[in-house]
């Protein structure tokens, strides 16, 4: 992919590329990317300079069935990083948010016990988030 990204592939069966206009990430299904606790998620990374920053997201796609996400974290480091995402915990027809954060390597999370209905998430049209 081109600058300002470069990709993080721990687990090593993740394929990130563009398409014109979006960077697109996929993963194997048969092995843990897990993003929060053993931090070996595919990513797409750029590196931003100490100080306030701002990012728009946009995610085009749903995350379905059991430990399904999106998310953005923001690192300093593999033990200090803040996270945000929206999840899938089953088939079930709404999202969670989550926000969490590692500091020195303690984990500290919340769910924020807010759902999103999927009738609210068009992907067809664009308005994800």
């Amino acid at each position: 992919i081109a600058s300002p990204f470069t990709v993080s592939n721990p687990v090593g069966d993740g394929i990130v590329y563009t398409n014109g206009h979006q960077l697109v990430l996929a993963i194997g299904t048969a092995d843990d990317h897990d993003p929060f606790v053993t931090n070996d998620a595919l990513a797409a990374v750029e590196s931003i300079p100490v100080g306030d920053f701002d990012r728009t997201v946009r995610f085009q796609s749903k995350p379905f069935g059991q430990y399904a996400m999106h998310g953005i974290t923001a690192m300093v480091d593999v033990n200090n990083f803040i996270r945000f995402e929206a999840f899938s915990q089953s088939s079930t027809t709404r999202l969670n948010i989550f926000g969490g954060y590692k500091v020195q390597g303690a984990i500290f999370q919340t769910e924020f016990n807010y759902q999103i209905p999927w009738n609210v998430l068009d992907v067809n049209s664009g308005d994800l988030f």
